[in-house]
């Protein structure tokens, strides 16, 4: 069979003509698709010079085309072609008002092109050049915020103001301010000037150390006047008052303290801080020296303190002894810890010393004031005491107390001896022997050393008086130091006196021996020359 012509007739068989029918029937069915096939097939072929016939049908089978486009291509001769449609859209506002902006416009897209019709646009923005004239200067624009407050109320301050842009200058316009902070002066007035001053301490007059009770003077001092209207100030310079001085309290002490077996109460409160007292204050000088003992703020005892450990009686009887020096509040006292036995302390006596007595009065020293010195101390320890300016005096025998020389100074505890409660003092005076009837004698034994005696002097004084010490006076004198230097020298058993005759010979003497003496030498009838053998 040929495409485009005729038809295929089938020869006939009678013996099948019955289901031969059917065959044939079956045949040109086929035929016919075959046909119609090969039909669109060639249309489609024909129907666009630009693709293959399989392209276009493809296209067709998608539903891209219809078989009326492709019948219509045919009477168009094959050319198929389908542009783009669309349209651009208006141009754009232009970028800048002035000095050559840019504006723009877009294509739009309806269909796209087919069958290799025109293509599209591309790309699809265009842009060109608007308003390339010059643009006119525009200005900063802005404004000055109000001034600050002074920094200062007087004596010069400063003030500021900022400035507030709102809009940048353009095209050479006018620039903004700076810089954008402005400052200027302000109240340049001189401010008031206040008094200002403050109480001062006079002459030290609180150097105390401690005491809150104590008060001193002060003085009103200005240290700057006042001035353009200040506060006036409240006193007048070198005003004063007295006041408190405002001290630390002084330390305490509060306890007991076992001494000796005797049990004490130990304390220190200073009057200073609003106590009663209990202290030993000790004001040193030494020509007068005194000491005082208070307990609770009364006065126990003035006595000097001796031995730690031995009390001096107070008026109460009980027994006081000075404890730790105490930073007290005043520079020119000491204090000390009181320290007072429990239960009252049973008492001696403070005695003038008989054997001490004895041996000034051997001398030629009359007692002028020891006694009663003695008998004024209340404790062994003030009875004892060797610390200068603790004396008492002796008077040469012959001459006026008052008379500074006349004076012999001692010791109390030389002067005085402390006798315990319920005994006496035993002292039996020395025995002096010489011999003999017939004239005196001299000793003669071991010599132990020769002493200078008292000679006879006369001279006269500034004033006119005469002081004269006879022979007679000055061998009394000599006899009186050979027997007290004697009577001191411990191993000293017995002393001759030696008086010249003449003047020429030696001053008069003493010889002191010592051991088992004799009297064997010849004294002096005349000069009064002997010798003394003396027992203990």
């Amino acid at each position: 069979m040929e495409r485009g012509r005729g038809r295929y007739i089938a020869p006939k068989n009678p013996e099948n003509s019955g289901s031969s029918s059917g065959f044939i029937i079956l045949l040109v069915l086929c035929c016919c698709s075959v046909l119609v096939v090969l039909g669109i097939y060639g249309a489609a072929e024909g129907s666009d010079n630009n693709k293959t016939g399989i392209e276009t049908l493809q296209e067709l089978f998608e539903g891209k085309i219809t078989l009326e486009d492709v019948f219509s291509n045919i009477e168009k001769g094959g050319d198929t072609s389908v542009p783009c449609q669309g349209s651009w859209s208006n141009w754009s506002a232009c970028s800048k008002p002035c000095g050559s902006g840019t504006r723009t416009r877009t294509w739009t897209t309806t269909a796209e092109p087919l069958y290799g019709g025109a293509r599209c646009p591309s790309p699809l923005t265009q842009e060109e050049a608007c308003n390339t004239g010059a643009c006119p200067p525009e200005p900063c624009e802005g404004s000055w915020s109000s001034w600050s407050a002074c920094s200062a109320p007087c004596g010069g301050g400063i003030k500021t103001k900022t400035w507030t842009t709102t809009k940048e200058p353009k095209y050479g316009g006018t620039a903004c301010p700076s810089p954008k902070i402005q400052s200027a002066d302000c109240n340049t007035q001189a401010c008031p000037i206040d008094c200002v001053g403050e109480w001062k301490e006079s002459n030290n007059s609180c150097d105390f150390g401690c005491g809150t009770t104590l008060e001193g003077t002060f003085y009103y001092d200005i240290k700057t006047s006042a001035a353009h209207g200040g506060a006036a100030c409240p006193h007048a310079q070198d005003t004063s008052k007295t006041k408190n001085c405002d001290l630390p309290s002084c330390p305490t002490v509060n306890t007991t303290e076992t001494i000796g077996g005797i049990k004490y109460d130990v304390k220190y409160y200073d009057r200073a801080d609003g106590h009663n007292a209990y202290t030993v204050s000790y004001h040193y000088d030494i020509n007068y020296p005194t000491t005082g003992t208070i307990w609770n703020g009364q006065v126990k005892s003035t006595s000097d303190y001796g031995a730690a450990d031995d009390p001096i009686i107070g008026s109460d009887g009980h027994g006081y002894l000075k404890g730790v020096k105490m930073k007290g509040p005043y520079d020119r006292s000491t204090y000390y810890v009181v320290k007072r036995s429990q239960q009252p302390i049973p008492q001696g006596k403070c005695e003038l010393n008989k054997a001490y007595d004895y041996k000034m009065k051997l001398a030629g020293n009359s007692d002028y004031e020891c006694a009663g010195k003695c008998v004024a101390q209340t404790s062994k320890s003030t009875c004892e005491d060797t610390r200068p300016g603790k004396t008492c005096d002796y008077i040469r025998d012959g001459v006026s107390s008052y008379e500074p020389s006349s004076r012999v100074t001692t010791s109390l505890k030389g002067a005085c001896k402390w006798v315990p409660e319920g005994e006496e003092q035993s002292f039996t005076e020395p025995t002096w022997s010489g011999c003999c009837v017939s004239g005196p004698k001299k000793l003669s034994g071991n010599v132990i050393r020769v002493h200078p005696g008292q000679n006879p002097y006369r001279y006269e004084k500034w004033n006119g008086t005469v002081v004269e010490v006879t022979l007679s006076e000055a061998r009394e004198k000599t006899k009186k130091i050979c027997l007290s230097e004697c009577y001191n020298e411990p191993t000293c058993t017995g002393v001759n006196t030696n008086f010249p005759v003449f003047a020429a010979e030696p001053e008069n003497t003493c010889t002191l021996y010592s051991g088992e003496v004799n009297f064997g030498k010849r004294g002096s009838s005349i000069t009064g020359s002997r010798g003394y053998k003396l027992t203990r």
